[in-house]
């Protein structure tokens, strides 16, 4: 089985997935109570502190847990995405190598964390 591996920008990850969320969260703010609404901002909020976090463990940790939970999608520019379904459809490994504009590593997503 062959690996392969994208080298992803952080910032761009983080613009894209909060463009999204912000999106959704506009679309929907009236199927929820507004308690409910304001605790999903609060918890997206973290979220993105912690994916823009400069401490690489608490980044590595959110980018990996956002890209489990289905947002991958969302997260990443069609190409980057359709890449990895080509990949995940062929049955091959991938990862994500997630770097900062600054080229400060994040961390390394095996296909494991990565779902849609």
């Amino acid at each position: 089985m062959k690996e392969n591996t994208l080298i992803v920008n952080a910032e761009e990850i983080v613009t894209r997935y909060r463009e999204g969320m912000m999106e959704f969260f506009i679309d929907t703010q009236g199927d929820h109570l507004p308690s409910k609404f304001a605790a999903d901002l609060i918890a997206f909020g973290k979220t993105l502190a912690q994916l823009c976090s400069v401490e690489p463990g608490v980044a590595f940790d959110a980018f990996r847990r956002e890209l489990h939970s289905r947002y991958s999608m969302m997260m990443l520019d069609p190409r980057t995405f359709n890449q990895l379904e080509q990949w995940d459809n062929a049955d091959e490994d991938f990862h994500l190598a997630i770097f900062r504009e600054n080229g400060a590593p994040v961390g390394l997503v095996s296909k494991e964390y990565i779902t849609w």
